[in-house]
């Protein structure tokens, strides 16, 4: 079963809107109910996830989410995470399994403090603007491709 073949099948292509130098093609689906997950905010209100730093001494770029719930949870790009030892955004959109435990790469919002205000991550209730996302993105990208090329030069001297 290929969900995305089986929605395509069945989606009908609406006429095109345009504004300015954007043009979307909407495309309608037969009524089909809620959606299958919950949002992070509701599963957090709900206390269906919690999140966590990854351990005491925590690591600013991941943090560690266990979904208690039977719906999947989507996490989304750019949300904030406020509590435990500093604030954090999300680095990249997630939709977590039920019943699962996961580690999620994060950046630091808030510099200066390193120290637990709750054990706990709740919702920011913000998500950054898209010009800051994209922004963010490209410095995680670098971050990661300065990472590699380290762990190269650190794997070409040890030999261990």
């Amino acid at each position: 079963m290929d969900p995305i073949k089986d929605f395509l099948e069945i989606v009908k292509l609406a006429k095109a809107q345009a504004h300015r130098n954007l043009v979307l093609f909407p495309l309608l689906a037969p009524e089909s109910g809620e959606p299958d997950y919950l949002t992070m905010e509701e599963a957090l209100k709900a206390e269906a996830v919690v999140i966590t730093e990854v351990s005491e001494g925590g690591q600013v770029p991941e943090l560690k989410l266990v979904n208690h719930s039977e719906s999947k949870i989507l996490i989304l790009d750019g949300e904030e995470l406020k509590g435990a030892k500093q604030n954090r955004i999300v680095n990249a959109t997630f939709l977590i399994g039920p019943k699962s435990e996961v580690v999620i790469p994060v950046s630091c919002v808030e510099h200066g403090r390193w120290g637990y205000k709750s054990r706990r991550f709740d919702s920011g209730e913000k998500i950054m603007h898209f010009s800051l996302r994209r922004e963010h993105q490209r410095e995680v990208s670098k971050n990661l491709r300065e990472e590699k090329s380290f762990r190269s030069r650190l794997e070409n001297i040890c030999t261990c």
